[in-house]
């Protein structure tokens, strides 16, 4: 049995639909499963156990350049398998032409309701509509599990190995965004970071993206002395691998998080405007706080204002004696009990 996933981008959300293919491998454990993907996720799902091969696909370029030598080689690859089951995951025009130019004979996604883009219908002959007020892992996993006709149940992942109870604690910080509004300021994330170096023996390790986050992450490394050091720049894959040396990850809501979570390790997150509840990673480990929004603003899955609030109250004035709380409940939970 020959299945391909269809989920281009973007990595964030590419790493949330990962638990498909752990659970396809789950209930079919002689089933091929291949993925059709843009870089720069490409490496990293290579290297996941139940991702048998990875189809570049960069649709964008094609469209560009129809007649290029790069259109030419990524259909080759996509064209020259049958598949069982293809499933689009993705919904918008974009993966409806790669789900099309596969060859499959069961193409399924989402209905025509619930289509980002309704072009995608069009090139898949199964459609299910999901419950849209579950985690995005869960909807993507309902969609895969109704078209075969399984239970709906996050898959099983090979947990991490225990380290030493009284080893020295190491704790991944990721302090930023793509967008500012997602962020926590410095002076919140600092004070909760040095409540965390109180209550337990640890060192913190900082990573950045682009070249003014790295500045911005000397200044706060140089807050805890040496008990915080900054990380090179890293691939995913370098980064994966970081990860499952870790014992727990402080993040805000981005691509980092949903990465922490395939390299099992205990979470906590800061979500403003955007929902825990939809992007979240589950389970009991993962410990996350939501910021509310004093102007009212009502939403499903991202604020509407997530570009363009400049001052985005959520996240940078939050009621700090909540963060606070939150933040140290999760930390009591998950860690201060190993130190009994």
């Amino acid at each position: 049995m020959k299945i391909l996933i269809v989920k281009l981008s973007a990595i964030g959300d590419v790493l949330q639909a990962t638990a498909c293919a752990y659970y396809l491998k789950q209930h079919y454990p002689k089933a091929e499963i291949h993925w059709a993907v843009q870089a720069p996720v490409i490496e990293l799902l290579s290297i996941l156990e139940p991702i048998k091969k990875t189809i570049p696909c960069h649709v964008k370029q094609w469209i560009k350049k129809p007649f290029g030598k790069m259109i030419r080689n990524e259909l080759s690859r996509l064209r020259q398998e049958n598949y069982d089951i293809v499933f689009d995951l993705q919904g918008n025009s974009k993966s409806a032409l790669v789900t099309l130019l596969a060859r499959g004979k069961k193409k399924v996604g989402f209905s025509w309701s619930q289509c980002p883009e309704k072009l995608n219908v069009f090139a898949t002959n199964e459609r299910y509509s999901v419950d849209l007020s579950k985690n995005m892992r869960q909807q993507y996993l309902e969609l895969v599990a109704r078209a075969c006709h399984k239970e709906i149940k996050l898959p099983t992942i090979q947990q991490k190995s225990i380290q030493h109870v009284n080893a020295r604690k190491k704790f991944l910080v990721a302090p930023f965004s793509k967008w500012k509004s997602k962020q926590l300021s410095q002076a919140l994330l600092v004070e909760l970071l040095n409540r965390l170096i109180q209550k337990i023996d640890c060192k913190l390790y900082f990573v950045y993206g682009t070249d003014q986050e790295k500045q911005e992450a000397l200044q706060l490394v140089q807050h805890f002395d040496d008990r915080a050091v900054l990380l090179p720049s890293m691939s995913l894959n370098q980064l994966h691998g970081e990860l499952k040396q870790m014992d727990g990850l402080i993040a805000m809501d981005s691509s980092l998080l949903h990465l922490a979570d395939l390299a099992n390790i205990r979470t906590f997150s800061f979500f403003g405007p955007s929902s825990a509840q939809k992007f979240r990673p589950l389970g009991d480990k993962h410990g996350h706080f939501q910021g509310s929004c004093p102007f009212k603003v009502l939403f499903n899955k991202r604020c509407p204002y997530l570009r363009t609030c400049k001052s985005a109250p959520c996240l940078h004035k939050p009621d700090e004696t909540h963060l606070q709380e939150t933040f140290l409940n999760w930390l009591s939970k998950e860690f201060l009990h190993e130190s009994i």
